[in-house]
């Protein structure tokens, strides 16, 4: 009995996948980077599908053909030393479809390290906020800010992060009593005065506006560093 069932596992561990119908499908597209300076060939795209993977990098143009493909569902990957990686999922090939696939890479923010960022400040209390804004006090004095690149989070809970937000958004820097404070306009956020608010910051591109990720359901920024991010901060919503 246990050789036989051996042996039915082995079988079972070697079957191939069926053939495909049709063997004509073709996802092709057009890369775009946010440094225009950088080399379109060196993007790699991989294609992740039912009969194994297949990839291909870009032409100067940024034009990248993948052929030969049978139906069945794909997964895109467009990679490139020093940028984020942008994934694209769910690609249905029927019979020999010919579908686009259109990705834009960004710049990955490599060696900068958050500040440490101390304090909210509102409009509400502090009069030297001349707009509609909140200010956070960072850690940074003037001259460390050359190369800057963060993204807030915001949430009514604790939790909250880059995979659980309500919202989130760029702000600007601004220069005061030798500290940098990032800036962001509260008439942009969609919370009602009074309540109370939760953010976190993290290292990311600021070009990068992100992109939708079917798979986890969420907006995905390629550039983020999920390892290097603020404490959670708590401030309530200023009056318009």
């Amino acid at each position: 009995m246990l050789l036989l069932a051996g042996i039915a596992l082995l079988a079972s561990c070697t079957e191939d996948y069926p053939d495909p119908l049709f063997t004509e499908g073709m996802i092709h597209g057009k890369i775009f980077m946010n440094d225009y300076e950088a080399s379109l060939e060196n993007v790699k795209v991989l294609a992740l599908g039912p009969y194994g993977n297949q990839s291909t990098t870009c032409n100067q143009d940024g034009d990248y053909v993948l052929s030969g493909l049978g139906n069945g569902t794909y997964e895109l990957e467009f990679s490139m030393n020093g940028y984020g990686t942008v994934l694209s999922y769910g690609i249905q090939v029927f019979g020999n479809d010919t579908l686009r696939r259109d990705a834009t890479l960004y710049e990955t923010m490599g060696g900068v390290k958050l500040p440490e960022f101390n304090r909210i400040y509102t409009s509400d209390s502090h009069s030297w906020l001349q707009y509609d804004e909140i200010a956070i006090s960072t850690s940074w004095s003037y001259g460390n800010d050359s190369k800057w690149g963060i993204r807030l989070f915001f949430a009514k809970h604790p939790e909250v992060s880059y995979q659980d937000f309500y919202c989130t958004r760029n702000g600007r820097k601004l220069r005061r009593d030798g500290y940098v404070y990032y800036m962001v306009m509260a008439d942009n956020l969609p919370f009602d005065s009074g309540e109370e608010v939760y953010l976190i910051a993290y290292i990311c591109n600021p070009e990068d506006e992100g992109y939708w990720d079917a798979y986890q359901g969420l907006i995905t920024f390629s550039t983020l560093n999920p390892e290097e991010h603020s404490q959670v901060m708590q401030f309530t919503m200023p009056a318009p």
